[in-house]
């Protein structure tokens, strides 16, 4: 598996979400380890959520990809860390997200998707001068999946010994948590050269079953929360050397001629073999 040099972007339209992803070369047929997603809000999209009006991010694998390994699940999810990023920081521009209230909740070996639930609204998110406010354009918040526990708690502990992150890394019983994403590619339709998409939507709390179901089928989706428009963030691509050449005219006609020319040659065995025991 190696990285590849690129950086994808991509906003959707119902929230200022931003995604970056890290995209890395996969095999096919395999369990593999594909790359993390940084999120961004920079609006005040999530108004409202509380502990008893949650509101839930699916990230759900296209192309008939599975999660490999339960890493997340109601009674044991990872609690992850919020950054703030201030244009104009000064000492008293601190973050104010409770610390469990960011929780990747499920992410089930088998199961097309994962779930990041939400529980304390965008309104509060930040502390300027002792007033509360939302993310902006000026004042954005970050959250990082798809790494492992060291990772995390490098990207975030200056920023929490500095008030302006909730958490100092993704953890989960007190310890850095990893939250690197495996998938199973054992059944995907990518063809080589292609990517590998997670489709983003969010929904709110009339969704019931993300804590609770075993089997994701049984999840009820509420309501969808604004509307898509824009690219999926793109997280892997099917190795290209796993494609399978074409044979052109000349090669399909050679091919042919060879299934019938065994086709013969496998006949006349079996005559042979029938004069011979007759």
């Amino acid at each position: 598996m190696r990285f590849l040099p690129l950086l994808f972007f991509s906003s959707l339209a119902f929230a200022d979400i931003e995604y970056q992803t890290t995209i890395v070369t996969v095999q096919p047929f395999d369990h593999e380890l594909v790359g993390s997603i940084f999120l961004t809000f920079n609006d005040n999209d999530l108004s409202g959520v509380s502990p008893t009006n949650p509101a839930y991010l699916r990230l759900e694998l296209k192309e008939s990809t599975l999660i490999s390994g339960t890493n997340a699940e109601g009674s044991d999810p990872i609690y992850l860390a919020a950054r703030a990023r201030f244009l104009n920081p000064s000492p008293t521009s601190l973050i104010n997200i409770p610390t469990d209230s960011i929780t990747l909740i499920r992410s089930k070996d088998g199961e097309k998707g994962l779930w990041i639930r939400f529980t304390a609204g965008t309104d509060e998110w930040l502390s300027v001068d002792g007033v509360l406010q939302p993310p902006s354009e000026d004042q954005k918040v970050d959250i990082y999946i798809g790494i492992s526990g060291s990772e995390s708690y490098d990207h975030f502990r200056d920023d929490f010994a500095m008030g302006r992150a909730n958490l100092e890394a993704n953890m989960r019983n007190g310890a850095p948590a990893d939250t690197q994403l495996h998938v199973n590619l054992t059944t995907t339709t990518l063809e080589a050269g292609e990517r590998l998409e997670v489709y983003a939507r969010l929904w709110d709390a009339t969704t019931t079953g993300v804590e609770t179901e075993e089997f994701e089928t049984n999840i009820v989706f509420g309501n969808q929360i604004g509307i898509y428009s824009g690219e999926n963030p793109e997280i892997a691509r099917l190795d290209p050397r796993y494609a399978v050449p074409t044979l052109g005219e000349w090669g399909s006609i050679f091919f042919t001629s060879a299934l019938c020319l065994t086709a013969l040659i496998m006949g006349r065995r079996r005559k042979l073999m029938e004069v011979r025991t007759g």
